[in-house]
């Protein structure tokens, strides 16, 4: 009884076991097939899209090549009217001889005018005062730039002034000398001698007065010391109009011809010194415009 129950448990777990693995091979083989189905379905669909693709490229490259064809005989263009061409400068004309243009790049450097530049020096020496004019400042010839005070020149000042009145009591005795020997008081030396006296001094006048006008100073200013003006003032003068390119001054400093207290240069035309290869002169004539 007992080897019999157990045969049967033992048929039991046999039957089970089968049938369990005989539903785990049809699954496998269910989902093998779903797979291999799928697989098929996307291989359809690719033949299918490639089919289309090359009936589609099949398509484009007969279209293409109509269009190709048809316009293999005909040059690109672009058409422009007659208003499109002149806006950007473009001239139809008869082809024919002609000049052909050539520019040079030559290496430049532009420069100030030498005949309209000047360095202003001061002819006598001094201490800066004032200084009315800077760097950049546009002056008009005859402008006052500065002003010195030189003891030199209240010096010769002084000189001029004395032989102003040197020169007054030489006149005033050459005029008595000439009524004395009118009247047969005075000899004919003694009058001689004057006239030579008042020559000298007048000479020696003229002189120390082109040596003021020779420092800088003009006409006027000479007026201004024979009626008593200021026999130390110094002033620094504009000769031309233009701009001050360069200032060297500083109050209370002392100045002499050694110092160019200012540059001053008209800029109303310019020179450009260019440097020209020896392969280029050939190329230059006189005229040709220079940009």
């Amino acid at each position: 009884m007992k080897y019999a129950l157990i045969s049967i448990l033992v048929i039991l777990y046999l039957t089970a076991s089968a049938q369990l693995h005989a539903a785990v091979d049809t699954h496998d083989d269910h989902e093998a097939a779903e797979s291999h189905e799928m697989d098929s379905h996307d291989e359809n669909n690719e033949h299918d899209e490639h089919g289309e693709q090359e009936e589609h490229s099949a398509d484009d490259g007969h279209g293409h090549g109509s269009e190709d064809t048809a316009h293999a005989g005909e040059a690109p263009g672009v058409m422009l009217s007659e208003g499109e061409r002149m806006s950007i400068g473009i001239v139809l004309a008869e082809a024919g001889f002609g000049t052909v243009d050539q520019a040079l790049s030559l290496p430049g450097e532009v420069s100030f005018d030498g005949e309209r530049y000047v360095h202003l020096i001061p002819r006598i020496p001094g201490v800066v005062k004032n200084i009315a004019a800077d760097i950049g400042d546009t002056v008009k010839a005859g402008q006052v730039l500065a002003v010195l005070e030189s003891r030199e020149l209240a010096e010769s000042a002084a000189a001029y002034l004395a032989l102003i009145e040197r020169a007054k009591l030489s006149r005033s005795v050459l005029e008595r000398e000439n009524e004395l020997r009118t009247k047969k008081i005075s000899s004919e030396e003694e009058f001689l001698r004057a006239r030579s006296e008042a020559r000298a001094v007048e000479i020696d006048l003229q002189l120390q007065r082109e040596n003021l006008l020779a420092a800088g100073l003009h006409s006027e200013h000479i007026a201004i010391l024979e009626k008593g003006g200021d026999l130390k003032r110094y002033e620094l003068i504009s000769p031309l109009d233009g701009i001050i390119v360069k200032r060297e001054l500083i109050l209370g400093s002392r100045v002499d011809e050694s110092c160019t207290p200012f540059e001053i240069a008209n800029l109303d035309r310019l020179w450009v010194n260019m440097s020209i290869y020896q392969d280029s002169i050939g190329k230059i004539q006189s005229g040709d415009p220079v940009i």
